[in-house]
C-alpha cells in the first residue's frame, strides 16, 4: 500500500500545494526578513495527520483495536484541517510584509488545509460504506463535520488543541460540558459550530453529488 503512495493523485496534489505554500513562506523570510507565519506550517502538519489515519483506517475491513484507534485518532484531529481558515486574525499583526500577500498566504495554508481534511472525511466515508451503508455513513460525515466546527471553536477561541484531549481532559471536559448544559449563555460557540459544520458538509457534499454527477 505504501509503495503505491507516490501514484495516487491525491497525494501529487496535496503534496505539490503543500511546497507551493512552503514556498510562500520561504519567499515572505527572505524577502521581508519576517518568521511571523511561520507557524502555519505546524499548522498544515496538524491537518495532515487525519489524512493519514483516515487512509489507513479505509483500508479495515472491521472494528478492532487498530481502527478504533486510527478512528479515534483521526477524530480528534480532523479540527485541524478547517482551523487554518482562522489564523486570518493574525493578519496585519504580523508586519513587513504587504497584507495582501500575508492574506494570500493564510488563504493557500487554508485551502490546503481544508482538502487534507476533505480528503480525510473521504476516506472515512469509505470506511463507514464497507461497515454499514451510503446512508449511515453520509449521516456519520455530516455529524463529523459539525463536531468539527466544535473543535475549531475550542481550538481558536479557548485556545485547547488535539493533545489536551490526553494531557488535561478533566478542564477540557468542563468547558465541553458547560456549552452543553448551558447553551444559550454561549452564542458564539453555537455559531462557530454550526457555521463552520456548515461549510465542512457544503464541501463533502460537492464532492460526493455534484462532483459525480458530471461523470
Amino acid at each position: 500500500m505504501l509503495k503505491d503512495l507516490y501514484k495516487n493523485k491525491i497525494v501529487i496534489l496535496l503534496a505539490t500545494l503543500t511546497t507551493f505554500c512552503f514556498l510562500l513562506i520561504a519567499y515572505r523570510i527572505f524577502r521581508f526578513h519576517n518568521f511571523g507565519f511561520i507557524f502555519l506550517i505546524w499548522n498544515l502538519f496538524l491537518a495532515g495527520l487525519p489524512l493519514v489515519a483516515a487512509y489507513f483506517l479505509k483500508n479495515e475491513d472491521r472494528w478492532r483495536f487498530k481502527s478504533i484507534l486510527l478512528f479515534l485518532f483521526c477524530l480528534g484531529f480532523l479540527p485541524n484541517a478547517p482551523y487554518i481558515l482562522t489564523d486570518v486574525i493574525h493578519l496585519n499583526r504580523i508586519g513587513t510584509a504587504p497584507i495582501w500577500y500575508d492574506l494570500f498566504l493564510v488563504l493557500s495554508f487554508a485551502l490546503t488545509g481544508l482538502l487534507f481534511g476533505q480528503f480525510a472525511l473521504i476516506y472515512l466515508s469509505h470506511f463507514f460504506e464497507k461497515m454499514y451503508s451510503k446512508t449511515f455513513s453520509l449521516l456519520a460525515i455530516i455529524f463529523i463535520c459539525f463536531l468539527s466546527g466544535f473543535g475549531v471553536y475550542l481550538g481558536r477561541f479557548l485556545r485547547w488543541n488535539s493533545w489536551d484531549v490526553i494531557n488535561n481532559p478533566y478542564a477540557l471536559g468542563q468547558d465541553i460540558a458547560d456549552r452543553v448544559i448551558y447553551p444559550l449563555d454561549h452564542p458564539r460557540t453555537y455559531f462557530v459550530t454550526l457555521s463552520t459544520g456548515f461549510l465542512l458538509s457544503v464541501l463533502f457534499l460537492s464532492y460526493k453529488f455534484v462532483g459525480k454527477s458530471d461523470k
